[in-house]
């Protein structure tokens, strides 16, 4: 299928080209690409087997507990900003998933 390519990029090919030392055919395929190839469908997310996630801990530290609770009070104030700090493996994870839970509880997504 022959496409009609604008004079403008037309020009713009032949001076890239002797700016940058390239051919005029090279140009004119960075300009004016030709026309992509469909791709094959893919499965959508649905059809796919998943990971199972891993199991809700059975009780969240003193201070996952408290940190959960400050982000539920901030959502429940209106909402705000919230940064959660600490070390690898100290559950901060897990206190964002509680609060988003608690956000969509809330309606708040």
């Amino acid at each position: 299928m022959l496409a009609t390519i604008p004079a403008t990029l037309v020009e713009l090919a032949i001076w890239l080209a002797d700016y940058y030392g390239s051919t005029p055919a090279r140009a004119l395929e960075l300009v004016a690409p030709r026309e992509a190839k469909r791709r094959a469908e893919r499965p959508s997310p649905v059809d796919r087997e998943s990971l199972a996630g891993e199991p809700e801990p059975d009780a969240l530290t003193s201070e996952q507990q408290e940190a959960v609770a400050r982000v539920v009070d901030l959502l429940d104030a209106g909402g705000g900003h919230v940064l959660l700090a600490g070390p690898t493996g100290s559950g901060k994870t897990e206190v964002y998933l509680q609060a988003s839970a608690a956000a969509l509880e809330r309606g708040r997504a």
